[in-house]
Order: structure tokens, then sequence, then C-alpha cells
């Protein structure tokens, strides 16, 4: 083989190496794929009520909006004010004096309020769902909800100054990319991932997945049919 025949060969060797990386890439984009439930957003900061311990009633409040759903609240501010009005009696009427008196700081019955808040307006309007609280949820249970067009409410605990917060954030989505998978959030508090340098831009942050399952206290609610 002479000089002219190994530049050609190294030549066309180089192209081969361009068509395959070109076919790869491809076929990545190919086997990316991506769920992604259009609700409404809302910054709590935005709320007149408690604005800054109001990322419950306004994640329900987001929750509510997805179109499979398609229940309209009004705003956060309105879940607030039907939640105070009515947490007292529920509560003593169904967990008791006891609970009743330590009820503000009981994180878990706030949970349970929210659920029977969500059955009640499941109620009102007519549709036909079973509310799942769950204490341990799994990656693999929240992607499927996704992936049937139904949002799921988590509990995490991020940073914020310095310290963790307990906090509440919206599933809205999920994708994956390249072999990595993302869930898609809507954090009413503001972009978790940059430790909420601004409180409005919480709108589908992109999450990897095992990173917000580190900081996610096993804690969801959501609907199935």
């Amino acid at each position: 083989m002479n000089i002219f025949q190994s530049i050609i060969k190294l030549v066309n060797d180089i192209l081969q190496g361009i068509f395959n990386a070109a076919g790869n890439a491809k076929e990545n984009v190919k086997q990316s794929f991506i769920w992604h439930i259009k609700n409404k957003y809302r910054a709590q900061l935005k709320n007149r009520r408690s604005p800054y311990t109001t990322c419950f009633p306004t994640s329900v409040y987001m929750f509510m909006s997805a179109p499979k759903i398609g229940i309209d609240l009004g705003s956060p501010d309105q879940v607030t004010g039907e939640i105070e009005n009515n947490w007292g009696p529920w509560v003593k009427k169904n967990m008791g004096n006891y609970v009743y008196k330590k009820f503000k700081g009981n994180y878990r019955v706030l949970w349970d309020v929210q659920r029977e808040y969500i059955k009640t307006k499941l109620q009102e309007h007519n549709k036909i769902f079973n509310v799942i609280y769950q204490e341990k949820t799994t990656a693999s249970y929240i992607i499927g909800q996704l992936k049937n067009k139904l949002p799921v409410i988590v509990g995490i605990s991020p940073k914020y100054m310095g310290k963790i917060l307990g906090h509440i954030v919206l599933l809205v989505g999920y994708k994956e990319e390249n072999g990595l998978r993302y869930f898609i959030i809507d954090d009413p508090f503001g972009n978790f991932l940059k430790y909420y340098s601004s409180h409005f831009d919480g709108n589908d942050v992109y999450g990897n997945v095992e990173e917000v399952f580190n900081i996610m206290s096993g804690l969801s609610l959501t609907v199935e049919k």
C-alpha cells in the first residue's frame, strides 16, 4: 500500500467514524422521551395567606388543575381558607381531642387533612378517583403515575439559607435522555436546585431522579382511577 492509498484509507476511516457517531446520536435521540403534565403553576409567595408556609395548599391547587383531574380551586388562598375553616371540626371528629390540641405541629396530620380535602373536592365535582397516600413511595410508582398523566405531591427536605426545610412540591413530568432520568417538578417556593436564590422560578424544574429521591421524605399523595 503506497502513501496515497494510506491517506485514502485514513480519510475513509475518519468519515466512517463520523457517520457511526451521528448514527449513535440519532439513536439516542430516538430513545429519549418525555411525559409532561400541563397544569397551572403558582409561586406561593404570591399568596396573600401565609405565603411562606402554604407550600401544601399551593401544591394541592396545582395538582387539582392537571387536565386529567380538571378541577379549578380558584386560588391557593381559597384552598388555605377552606382548610382553615374546616380543619378544626374535621380533626376533632376523625382524630380525637388530643391530636386536635397538637394539630398545628403534627406533620402527619397535615397530610391527612390535605388527603381529605382532595377527596371532598373530587366528590363535589363528581370526579371518580381514589386518593392514594403513601409513606414509602417509590420511583417506579411515581413514574407510572406521571406516564398516566397524573401528578404526584411529595415531601422533600431541601436546603435554604443553611437550614433543611420541610417542604412540599408537585411532580408533573418525567424525562429520560442519554441514560439519565429526570423528574419535572413544580416547586411553589422556587428552584430548590438553586437553593431558592429566587422564589419565582420553580416552574418545570428538571431534577435528577436519584438526587431528588435523596431529599424526599417518602410521603406522597396522588389519585388513581
